[in-house]
């Protein structure tokens, strides 16, 4: 997952912070569903990312169950390959041998 978040309401409190947050519907409730995802999972962000903060990543990462793997790159959220691409490329490879050899 690459730019991932909690859910939709975390990234709504997070666009308008003035707003109740009982307002927004949850449609994108990724922080209920993770935890039914038995396979691997391997998390990708960054600390630069202007539109999805990386806690909001991490909040997910934490929801989920083993295995997963979180790799903090750097760079924007829509540059982000192109920051980090030796890292990126190294870390979707990592993820791929370990799953090959299980």
């Amino acid at each position: 997952m690459e730019g991932a978040f909690s859910c939709g309401r975390d990234m709504a409190k997070r666009i308008y912070p003035f707003l109740p947050r009982f307002i927004f519907t949850d449609s994108y409730d990724s922080l209920s569903r993770i935890k039914r995802i038995k396979e691997p999972k391997l998390f990708l962000h960054s600390r630069q990312d202007e539109i999805v903060p990386i806690i909001l990543a991490q909040k997910l990462f934490g929801a989920a169950v083993n295995p997963k793997y979180f790799v903090e790159l750097k760079g924007g959220h829509n540059n982000l390959f192109w920051d980090s691409a030796d890292k990126y490329l190294s870390a979707i490879e990592d993820f791929i041998k370990l799953k090959l050899r299980a």
